[in-house]
C-alpha cells in the first residue's frame, strides 16, 4: 500500500513540473529570444512573471524590460547569445527608442563580449549612423558616470565623439578628460581609423568639433589633427585627371611618423589612379614619372603591371622618361623584380633606340643601347646589331676613330656584307683602297695554297725516288769502321738488300740516330722533332700541318717500314 502511495506521489510530481513547462514562454525582444518560466495575466493592469526562481507583478508595458534587463544582467549572457545577436538588440533598441535596454545591452557587448576590440571599435562606429546615437551614447556616459563601470578610454572616446557637447559639459566626467594628452592621442587614433574609410568623414567631423570644443582650436595637437583631416580629405576628393600637377602637394615623403602612417598609403592609391587615368588617355610617360615617385616598398604587383601597360605604349622619344633618373632607376629596379616589366622594358629600348637612330642622335642611342645591355647582358646579338649600326653612322660622319672604337666593342668580326656597308659608309676611303684592301687577304691565301701545292709536288717525287732505290747516298759519313757496318757495305755493294739498308740509315741520320737505335729511341727524337715544328701538332687536321711535319710523318712511317722489312733487330 505504501508502495502504491508513493509511486501516486511521484507521478503527480512530474505531472506538476509538466503543467509549468507547458505554461513557460518565449519572448522576442528586439530580435533575441528570451525563455520565461511563467507569465500568467492576473487582471488587465497586472501580470504575474516567474524568471529564474522570481516572481514579479508588473503593468504590460514593463514585462519586456523586466525579461531583458534579467537576462542582460547575467553572467552567461553571451553563452546563451551570440556577441552579434546581441549587438543586433542595440541597433534594433536603439531604433525603437528603447535606450535603457539599448545602453545596457552596449555596455555588456563592450565589457564582457570574447570579441576583438577592434571589431568591437568597428560595431561602436557603425552605430553613429543612426537616429537615436547621441541619446544612446548620453545613457551610456551616464551610466558609466554613476556607476564607474570602467569601460576602456578608447570605447568612451567613440562614444563621447558622438555625443552632445552641451550637455557633456555638464557633465564634466573626470575619469574621460582626466588625461588631456591621453584623450587627444586616442581621439586621434579614432580619426586615422575613420580616415581610410569611404564615409569616415562624418564621424572625423564629429571628433574635430569635440576636441575643438573642449580644448580650443588654437591648441597644438588640435591643430595638427585638423591640419591631418584637411589635407587626408583634400586627398581622397582630388578629382583624377591629366593633370597630374595637382598630385604634387601631397607627394613629399619626409612627412612626420603620424602623418605618414596614414598619408602614404592613400597617396599610393591616387598615384596609381592618376597612372591609370593617363594610362588610359595615351599619355603613359606621365603614368610613368608618377609612378617613380612611389618608394621600393610601396610598389606592388599593381605598380608593376602599371608600368607594364605604360611602357608597352610610351613614346621613345619622349624626353621625360629620358631625363628622369628615378624613372631609369625604377625601371632597373622593377626589371629585376618581375620579368614582364623587364621585356617590356627591354622592347621600349630597342625602340627607343631605332626612333634615336632615325633621327640622327647617335649619343643618345647609344645610351639606350648601353641600357639595354645594363638589364640584359645576355642579348649580345641585339647589343652587336646595335653597335655595328651606330659604327656605320659615324663613318658616313666621317669620325673613323669613333668608328673603330665600336667595332672593337662587339664580340666577332664583322662579316663581308657588313664590311662592305663599311666600305659604303666611307670607312675604309675610296674604291681602289677597298679593292686593295680586299685582294691582299686572297693573294697571302693564293701565295699559301701554291707554296703548299709545290712542297707536296717535291716531296711527292721524293718518296717515288727513295721507294725506286734511285737516290744517290753516298755510304761514307753514315756507315763506321765497326765490322757490322762493314758487312752492310758489302752487302750494299753486292746488290741484296743493301739499298733499303742504306736507305733506313739515311732516314735515321736526319733524326740525328745512329741506325742502331731502338724502337723507342725512334719515337723519342720523332717527339722532338715534330714538337719543333708543329707545337700544336696533337689537335690540329692534315691541312693545318707544315710541310716540314708531313715529311717528318712520312720519314717516321718509312723507317719503322724498313725496320720490319730489314729484320734488323729481334730483340726490339
Amino acid at each position: 500500500m505504501k508502495r502504491f502511495l508513493l509511486a501516486i506521489f511521484v507521478a503527480l510530481l512530474f505531472i506538476g513540473r509538466g503543467a509549468t513547462l507547458l505554461l513557460a514562454e518565449v519572448k522576442n525582444i528586439h530580435g533575441l529570444s528570451f525563455l520565461v518560466d511563467e507569465i500568467i495575466p492576473i487582471d488587465e493592469s497586472n501580470i504575474r512573471v516567474s524568471l529564474f526562481g522570481s516572481e514579479q507583478i508588473l503593468s504590460p508595458g514593463k514585462v519586456d524590460g523586466f525579461v531583458a534587463s534579467h537576462y542582460l544582467n547575467r553572467e552567461d549572457l553571451f553563452s546563451r547569445f551570440d556577441a552579434e545577436k546581441v549587438f543586433s538588440f542595440v541597433k534594433t533598441a536603439t531604433d525603437t527608442g528603447d535606450l535603457s535596454l539599448a545602453s545596457l545591452a552596449l555596455y555588456r557587448y563592450l565589457e564582457n563580449a570574447e570579441i576583438s576590440s577592434e571589431e568591437k571599435l568597428e560595431s561602436l562606429l557603425e552605430l553613429y549612423e543612426l537616429k537615436n546615437a547621441v541619446e544612446l551614447f548620453k545613457e551610456v556616459l551616464q551610466r558609466e558616470m554613476n556607476d564607474e563601470l570602467g569601460l576602456p578610454g578608447l570605447f568612451l572616446c567613440a562614444i563621447v565623439g558622438a555625443s552632445d557637447l552641451k550637455w557633456l559639459r555638464l557633465k564634466k566626467s573626470p575619469r574621460i578628460f582626466s588625461s588631456e594628452e591621453t584623450f587627444l592621442s586616442v581621439v586621434r587614433t579614432l580619426v586615422e581609423r575613420q580616415l581610410v574609410k569611404p564615409n569616415g568623414f562624418a564621424v572625423v567631423s564629429s571628433f574635430l568639433r569635440l576636441t575643438e570644443e573642449l580644448f580650443g582650436s588654437n591648441h597644438p595637437k588640435v591643430q595638427n589633427l585638423s591640419l591631418l583631416v584637411e589635407k587626408t580629405k583634400s586627398l581622397i576628393l582630388l578629382p583624377v585627371s591629366i593633370d597630374r600637377s595637382s598630385l604634387y602637394p601631397f607627394l613629399n615623403k619626409k612627412l612626420p611618423v603620424t602623418d605618414s602612417r596614414i598619408m602614404r598609403p592613400l597617396v599610393v592609391h591616387k598615384i596609381h589612379e592618376f597612372s591609370s587615368f593617363a594610362i588610359e588617355e595615351k599619355t603613359p610617360n606621365s603614368a610613368l614619372v608618377l609612378l617613380a615617385e612611389l618608394l621600393p616598398s610601396e610598389r606592388s604587383e599593381k605598380t608593376q603591371q602599371l608600368i607594364i601597360d605604360a611602357m608597352n605604349i610610351a613614346d621613345p622619344s619622349s624626353t621625360e622618361v629620358k631625363s628622369s633618373r628615378v624613372v631609369q632607376q625604377m625601371l632597373l629596379e622593377e626589371s629585376k623584380n618581375n620579368i614582364g616589366v623587364k621585356q617590356a622594358y627591354l622592347s621600349f629600348l630597342k625602340r627607343a633606340f631605332e626612333a634615336e637612330m632615325n633621327a640622327g642622335r647617335l649619343r643618345s642611342a647609344a645610351q639606350y643601347r648601353e641600357q639595354l645591355r645594363q638589364i640584359d647582358m645576355q642579348a649580345q646579338e641585339e647589343y652587336d646589331q646595335m653597335i655595328f649600326r651606330e659604327a656605320v653612322e659615324w663613318a658616313r660622319r666621317g669620325k673613323r676613330d669613333s668608328t673603330s672604337r665600336l667595332l672593337q666593342l662587339r664580340s666577332r668580326n664583322s662579316n663581308f656584307r657588313e664590311l662592305f656597308q663599311l666600305y659604303s659608309a666611307g670607312f675604309y676611303g675610296g674604291s681602289l683602297t677597298f679593292i686593295l684592301l680586299l685582294l691582299i687577304p686572297i693573294l697571302s691565301i693564293s701565295l699559301i695554297l701554291v707554296r703548299r701545292r709545290e712542297q707536296r709536288a717535291l716531296l711527292a717525287a721524293r718518296e717515288e725516288a727513295l721507294q725506286k732505290g734511285r737516290v744517290e747516298i753516298e755510304p761514307e759519313g753514315v756507315f763506321s769502321d765497326s765490322p757490322a757496318d762493314r758487312a752492310a757495305v758489302t752487302n750494299l755493294r753486292a746488290g741484296g738488300t743493301g739499298a733499303l739498308l742504306l736507305e733506313y740509315k739515311n732516314l735515321m741520320a736526319t733524326f740525328d740516330l745512329p741506325w742502331q737505335a731502338s724502337v723507342g729511341e725512334i719515337k723519342s727524337a720523332y717527339r722532338k722533332r715534330i714538337k719543333e715544328v708543329h707545337p700544336d701538332v696533337q689537335g690540329a687536321g692534315v691541312e693545318e700541318a707544315s710541310d716540314d711535319f708531313i715529311m717528318l710523318s712520312r720519314r717516321y712511317e718509312r723507317i719503322l717500314e724498313l725496320r720490319g722489312r730489314l729484320d734488323l733487330f729481334h730483340d726490339d
